[in-house]
């Protein structure tokens, strides 16, 4: 079964908000595959980082979602 784009980040954020931060890591790191600056899944992911302690990382991926789409950094 192949998902959506959309379909994927809504799948990570319910692993994300559900404390399933490797299943959302996983999900994210897969659409970031196939669109690397996708602004939602570098926000998503920036969050999972910080989550568990990756301060440097969660701001690098923070930067980029916001330099690609300003509105990316808006909260859901």
């Amino acid at each position: 079964m192949t998902i959506s784009i959309s379909q994927a980040i809504e799948l990570a954020i319910r692993h994300h908000q559900a404390g399933q931060l490797r299943e959302a890591e996983m999900v994210l790191t897969q659409v970031l595959r196939v669109q690397p600056k996708h602004p939602d899944a570098l926000r998503w992911l920036g969050l999972v980082a910080q989550s568990t302690g990756h301060f440097p990382e969660a701001l690098q991926l923070l930067n980029q979602a916001l330099r690609i789409n300003p509105r990316s950094i808006e909260s859901r």
